[in-house]
């Protein structure tokens, strides 16, 4: 379903339909995190039917339930509305230079390895922007991720200026946005003096909205390159997290879930070996066309290499329920291919026992000061990216890219 870009599909009995099935439903009953999620699941995905049988009608008696294109009703006041604390980090490649990045530490010759003085010389391109509007609900909080695509270096075109682009687009966007809606909600703050049934509908940009118009607008501008690309925020009115993924980016939710809860997400540590209690409660997809070859948005002005590229359309877009205390991480493959998800979490919870277990505090709870809940963010940002960083160094071990090379017959 994802490689035909099956969104949903309906239930069949007697060439009457008795309602619809997402890939979600279908991945929550039959499969575990490792085939849903992440490169290697989707390289092993099997594809799905196209078109329904002849002769297919709607039963007359089958209803549709919220989830199946209902429209949410309001939200209601005892319903809480969650916030965001974001940071970011972000590292280039240990070998990068202003000449590009070596393919080992001979070739990159004695110096001392990048660092983040260098981010300049890095493809990957991010931003976490907070956008607060005249009216109190329109506050919304947009995380974006991208990452370049290195081999437009044969053609002699910087991969870092599509990624850098797009991404900016992005970014002008949900700022374009916000100021609309500004305007918006000053014209029926009117409207409801004179009618007050009146109310706008005017919802935040989408995140797949918004990789439309960025790429829509960075194409115009016929900007050479090729990108992944991820881009998400919370729903304040639902208490969801959207996001739009395109290539082999991911985006996690981590979510203490109690080790005696038999069965959840279909954990293969035995329970008296947990450590903790941090789990994966959500996995995007990451999605590959082939080993080392993400979906891709791009641009060639190259005669004689116009290029295959993927369209936003193609990008994995969903919304997941959040919880207070839930971590969320989005990152690009520079993070997941040198971090396994154990390692992740065992980061995770030893962060949160230092700065707030230890302290009889709860990330359930806001901080007193949003500066200091960025900050701490950022102090885990940091760790994560660092322990990344050091493990794509090691050579006694195989990381998760290496594995899935070996698993695609490539000694890595």
């Amino acid at each position: 379903m994802f490689q035909l870009k099956i969104r949903n599909l309906p239930v069949i009995v007697n060439n009457e339909c008795l309602g619809v099935i997402s890939i979600q439903d279908l991945a929550d009953s039959s499969f575990s995190l490792s085939d849903t999620g992440g490169k290697k699941g989707f390289l092993h995905n099997l594809s799905g039917r196209k078109g329904l049988p002849t002769g297919t009608k709607l039963n007359p008696d089958t209803k549709l339930h919220a989830g199946s294109g209902t429209k949410p009703g309001p939200m209601t006041k005892n319903q809480p509305t969650l916030s965001m604390e974001v940071a970011s980090y972000a590292l280039p490649h240990p070998f990068k230079s202003s000449h590009g990045v070596a393919s080992s530490r001979r070739n990159y010759g004695a110096t001392d390895l990048s660092s983040i003085a260098d981010i300049e010389y890095c493809e990957d391109a991010h931003f976490t922007i907070r956008v607060s509007g005249t009216d109190p609900n329109h506050s919304q909080v947009y995380l974006c991720v991208a990452d370049g695509v290195g081999s437009w270096r044969q053609f002699g075109v910087d991969p870092r200026n599509f990624s850098h682009r797009l991404v900016e687009n992005a970014r002008r966007l949900v700022e374009i946005d916000a100021a609309n809606r500004d305007d918006l909600f000053s014209t029926s703050s009117i409207f409801s003096a004179i009618t007050p049934d009146f109310q706008s509908d005017e919802e935040p940009i989408h995140p797949l909205d918004i990789i439309i118009d960025a790429w829509n607008q960075t194409c115009r501008e016929q900007v050479t390159g090729s990108s992944t690309i991820c881009v998400a925020t919370l729903d304040n009115k639902l208490n969801q997290l959207s996001y739009s993924n395109l290539g082999d980016g991911g985006l996690v939710v981590m979510r203490h879930i109690d080790s005696e809860t038999v069965g959840y997400m279909r954990e293969k540590v035995p329970r008296h070996l947990r450590k903790h209690d941090l789990r994966v409660a959500y996995l995007a997809q990451q999605q590959l066309r082939s080993f080392n070859l993400p979906y891709q948005l791009g641009f060639s002005g190259i005669p004689e290499f116009k290029g295959s590229f993927e369209t936003p359309l193609d990008a994995d877009t969903a919304s997941i329920s959040v919880m207070p205390g839930d971590i969320i991480l989005m990152a690009t493959d520079g993070l997941f291919d040198n971090l396994d998800l154990d390692e992740i979490l065992t980061i995770v919870n030893n962060w949160e026992d230092k700065h707030f277990e230890e302290k009889g505090k709860s990330l359930t709870q806001p901080t007193a000061d949003r500066q200091e809940g960025e900050n701490l963010m950022k102090l885990l940002a940091k760790e994560i990216v660092e322990k990344a960083r050091e493990m794509s160094l090691d050579k006694s071990r195989d990381g998760p890219f290496a594995l899935l090379a070996k698993e695609n017959d490539i000694m890595w």
